[in-house]
C-alpha cells in the first residue's frame, strides 16, 4: 500500500523549509529520519527528507522511503541517483543495494543480482539476496557455497535470517507437497537453527 502524502524527491527541494536554506543532515536527524522511515511514519519522513540539502543522503533517504512505501520505480531512480552521487565506496555499496532490493522486490532477479555482486563488502544480508536469486534459479550448489560464506562473515545473522529463507523458498514453493515442505524445513532449521 502506497502512502498518501507527497513523497520527498531526490531533487532539490521546491518547498520552503523552516530554516532559509535545506540542509545537510546530522548524524541525529539521520537517525531520525531512518526510525521515522522504518515505524512507517512516512509523512514525518518525508517533511524531514524534502528539507535535505539535495545530495547523496537525501537521494538515498528518498530511495527507502519509497522502497518501505512500496513506491518501486520512484525507489529505483532515486537509489540510481544515489549512486551517481557517490563519493565513496561505502557510499556506492549502500546505493547498490538499495537498487538490488528494490529490483529484487520487482521481481528483477537477474538485474538485482548483477548489483548484490557488484557490492565490495558484502553482508550476510547481501548474500541471502543473491542465494535467494540463485535457489529460485535452481544453482544449488553455488547458493550452498554462498551461505557457507555468509556463515564465515555472521553466523549469528544467519541464523536469524534461515526462517525467511525458509519462508520464501520453501512455504512458497507451489511445486513442493506440504510433507517436503515440512521434511525441508525441519532439515534447514537441525542444520542452520541451532548453530
Amino acid at each position: 500500500m502506497r502512502p498518501s502524502l507527497s513523497p520527498p524527491s531526490s531533487q532539490p527541494s521546491r518547498q520552503p523549509s523552516r530554516s532559509s536554506q535545506p540542509s545537510q543532515p546530522s548524524a541525529k536527524r539521520r537517525t531520525e529520519v531512518d526510525a521515522l522511515i522504518l515505524s512507517g511514519k512516512l509523512k514525518e519522513a518525508a517533511v524531514l527528507i524534502n528539507e535535505m540539502k539535495a545530495g547523496y543522503e537525501k537521494a538515498l533517504f528518498t530511495a527507502k522511503f519509497h522502497l518501505i512505501g512500496g513506491n518501486l520505480e520512484e525507489a529505483y531512480r532515486a537509489a540510481k541517483r544515489a549512486l551517481q552521487l557517490a563519493k565513496t565506496e561505502e557510499e556506492k555499496d549502500l546505493a547498490k543495494r538499495f537498487i538490488g532490493m528494490t529490483l529484487f522486490e520487482m521481481s528483477n532477479g537477474e538485474r538485482a543480482e548483477s548489483y548484490f555482486e557488484d557490492i565490495a563488502e558484502k553482508t550476510v544480508d547481501d548474500l541471502f539476496f543473491i542465494i535467494i536469486i540463485e535457489m529460485q534459479r535452481g544453482n544449488v550448489r553455488k547458493a550452498r557455497d554462498l551461505l557457507k560464506k555468509a556463515e564465515q562473515l555472521n553466523t549469528t545473522r544467519v541464523r536469524q535470517l534461515i526462517p525467511f529463507l525458509n519462508n520464501i523458498l520453501i512455504r512458497n514453493n507451489p511445486n513442493l507437497t506440504e510433507q517436503e515442505k515440512k521434511a525441508l524445513y525441519r532439515m534447514s532449521m537441525e542444520r542452520w537453527g541451532r548453530m
